[in-house]
């Protein structure tokens, strides 16, 4: 059986199951595989599961229930979902569909645009999006339809599409000077990230490109190219490189590099856990990023697993610089006593005072997102936001919840990262390598550089 969970608000917006497979919705962009951002909606709210048994739902007791059809979810019992059905979760509705596995063993299917085949592990990875029974489209056709249809022109056809004013406000991939756009492959409160090829090298790249609304706001242009400026003075092994900056109409765009692979948070929804060496891969490489940036006198100011990309061929990489700061400007876009970053990886005085963050900010930063890999939990976490402003103040970091095969030296090393008082911590990320060395050598082996 094959499950599929449509947003009512969006029908482009689909979540697929099979056999076996769960979905937690949820507030929290940490654990929750459906982000729901609404004030209603608790950070684990619900949970649906396909088995043989069918496809069910249940609520985790979340503040203010979960609902089918207006019937609230027990806490204590499954929910059998049936097609048609509708899960409310907040505000946001989704539509129960569900078709049996031998519809598609038995059925060859092709994109309804480009008549290319679309297979199996497509649509379970819900690429895919059905517009009826019979239509389908694959992820390269899906979003050009999507626009197409929203302004009456036949996608794959020789008509033109709208001008890019009308593109960019329709949600729709945007069209930009020598690069095809694949398909989306990212989109956040700031803006989305396409897979796209450059035509005249025949390479593929990513896109990101800022949402509408904000490239009206004359701070968030700046932050924007701000990335891209600082981003390109990183040349590094470790750090996504970028290529190019600029505007399109009224879209401003950065060119970066294609990582082959996934994010840390992508790894840990579908692995909960990294083991010890994989931690001890990722720790080193960040720190060998770090390294260039703080060389460069730049503090990225939100490192956490989204932030952090893992490529097919071992090589971690550090992204995402939109909230980067140069020590060396003058200049600085943070408002004094503005907290700014992500609160399950944010040391106190960064909550307090985002201008006045250094780089022993990103090492807490970076303590962090190593305990959550070992453990699969955040170093503190709590549905309660005045909870959790006295846990990052006050606690000591539960380190007796690291895996026994963890390392004494990298316990002491994540012990010093997380310090309350950033003269406590490391100084530096040299410090970190030098303390490790020893650790780093034994499990990296020929694959530790010093």
């Amino acid at each position: 059986m094959y499950a599929i969970l449509r947003d009512r608000a969006d029908a482009n917006n689909a979540h697929h199951l099979q056999m076996g497979e769960s979905l937690t919705f949820g507030r929290s962009y940490l654990k929750a595989d459906v982000h729901v951002d609404d004030p209603l909606v608790s950070r684990n709210h619900c949970r649906v599961w396909l088995d043989e048994g069918g496809l069910h739902a249940q609520d985790l007791r979340s503040s203010n229930g979960s609902f089918v059809d207006g019937r609230q979810l027990d806490p204590e019992s499954p929910f059998g979902l049936k097609p048609g059905m509708a899960l409310q979760v907040g505000r946001r509705y989704f539509a129960v569909e569900v078709v049996k596995d031998d519809v598609f063993l038995k059925k060859s299917f092709r994109c309804a645009v480009c008549s290319r085949p679309i297979s199996l592990e497509t649509f379970a990875e819900g690429e895919v999006l059905q517009e009826s029974p019979e239509r389908f489209l694959c992820p390269s056709c899906r979003p050009r339809e999507r626009v197409a249809n929203k302004f009456g022109t036949k996608a794959g056809s020789d008509e033109d599409l709208p001008d890019f004013d009308a593109l960019e406000e329709s949600g729709g991939p945007p069209s930009i000077d020598d690069y095809e756009i694949l398909c989306e492959i990212g989109r956040g409160r700031m803006g989305a990230i396409y897979k796209a090829r450059k035509r005249s090298l025949g390479i593929e790249v990513a896109i990101k490109t800022l949402n509408a609304d904000l490239a009206e706001v004359g701070e968030h242009v700046q932050r924007f190219h701000r990335e891209a400026r600082t981003e390109a003075r990183l040349r590094h092994r470790n750090i996504v490189q970028v290529y190019d900056v600029g505007k399109v109409g009224t879209t401003h765009y950065i060119v970066m590099e294609l990582v082959d692979g996934l994010s840390v948070h992508d790894y840990l929804i579908q692995r909960k856990t990294l083991k010890v060496p994989e931690a001890l891969s990722v720790l080193h490489q960040v720190l060998a990023a770090l390294e260039a940036a703080y060389a460069c006198n730049i503090v990225h100011r939100d490192i956490k697993p989204q932030n952090i990309m893992l490529s097919r061929d071992g090589t971690t990489k550090l992204c995402d610089f939109g909230l980067a700061k140069d020590l060396g400007e003058s200049y600085n876009l943070t408002a004094r006593d503005i907290g700014m970053g992500t609160m399950a990886y944010m040391p106190p005085e960064q909550y307090l005072d985002a201008a006045a963050a250094d780089t022993r900010a990103d090492l807490y930063a970076l303590g962090a997102t190593v305990f959550h890999m070992l453990t699969g939990q955040p170093v503190f976490d709590s549905d309660d936001l005045s909870e959790l402003v006295d846990l990052i103040f006050y606690a000591a970091p539960p380190l007796d919840r690291l895996p026994e095969d963890c390392p004494a030296e990298l316990r002491l090393a994540l012990d010093k990262m997380l310090e309350k008082e950033p003269d406590d911590r490391y100084q530096k990320p040299s410090e970190v390598r030098r303390d490790l060395e020893t650790v780093f050598r034994r499990y990296l082996g020929q694959f530790y550089t010093g």
